[in-house]
């Protein structure tokens, strides 16, 4: 199974993953240049670069003129995965604790 579809199963989208990698393999860099080294549009990459970051794989610097952003390392995504999946499980098992069986 290929990177893109393992981060797929973690609801990535082919997009984000190919971006997310590119990153990975580039270094920090601008949305400019990702989007040239990823093969994703620009048109669509600031939303993907903010999607990314909202999932806990991108951070970003401020520089003079521009943003340069950072891919977070697999164990540090994998960290905000696991614990996003264990909140949302312990959320599961509360809100179903309240229903009682007919």
């Amino acid at each position: 199974m290929s990177l893109i579809n393992l981060l797929e199963q973690f609801n990535f989208t082919e997009s984000e993953a190919k971006v997310y990698i590119a990153f990975l393999e580039n270094g920090p860099t601008t949305g400019y240049e990702i989007s040239k080294l990823s093969g994703v549009a620009r048109s669509k990459i600031y939303n993907i670069i903010e999607s990314l970051i909202q999932k806990g794989a991108l951070i970003y610097s401020q520089s003079d003129r521009s943003k340069i952003y950072k891919a977070e390392s697999i164990d540090t995504l994998s960290t905000v995965i696991q614990q996003k999946t264990n909140s949302n499980l312990a959320k599961l098992k509360q809100e179903a604790a309240s229903l009682t069986p007919q």
